[in-house]
Formats: C-alpha cells, sequence, structure tokens
C-alpha cells in the first residue's frame, strides 16, 4: 500500500500535463517535478514507478487552495485597476 502512496501523482510537486480535446482540457499520466532542488536537472519529467528522495505529501486541503487563489485573484484586480487608472490618467 505504501508503494502505491507514494507515486510522482501524488507529490505535492507534481504538475500534470492536461490536452485539450473537443473544447475540455483533460489531465493525462504524464507530468512534471516542480520542486527548486530538481530544476537543475537536464530533465523534470516523472519517471513510471520511480519516487525520488524529496518526494512530500500532497497538500489536499481544498480550502488553503481557494483562499491561495482568492488572494491571487484578488492581486491581480489590484493590478488591474492600477492599470486602468494609468490608462484614464487618474491619479491614485
Amino acid at each position: 500500500m505504501e508503494s502505491n502512496k507514494r507515486n510522482c501523482e501524488n507529490c505535492r510537486y507534481f504538475s500534470r500535463y492536461y490536452l485539450k480535446k473537443t473544447n475540455y482540457w483533460w489531465g493525462i499520466a504524464k507530468g512534471a517535478c516542480e520542486n527548486v532542488s530538481v530544476a537543475n536537472k537536464v530533465s523534470k519529467k516523472c519517471a513510471v514507478g520511480f519516487v525520488c528522495d524529496l518526494w512530500s505529501e500532497k497538500d489536499n486541503n481544498s480550502n488553503t487552495k481557494e483562499e491561495k487563489l482568492r488572494t491571487n485573484l484578488l492581486d491581480i484586480k489590484h493590478s488591474l485597476k492600477k492599470i486602468f487608472d494609468l490608462l484614464n490618467d487618474k491619479p491614485q
């Protein structure tokens, strides 16, 4: 059971590849590692059945992910408002 749980797809650094088909995005079984420590390697592709020593459990807390998304969207909103004000020559 432990070997099934520890794989790239269950790692917090795994970024899944997606394929667009008939106006939908489909996640495929392949992906890449986004760990900073792996960034210097030639290939960051995740091998099937191989688990590196940098494996870390994925954070499945959806509230945390939603909060991060909400924060990012608010930052984008503020940036767009500043751009809009600059384009309309309004002082901030």
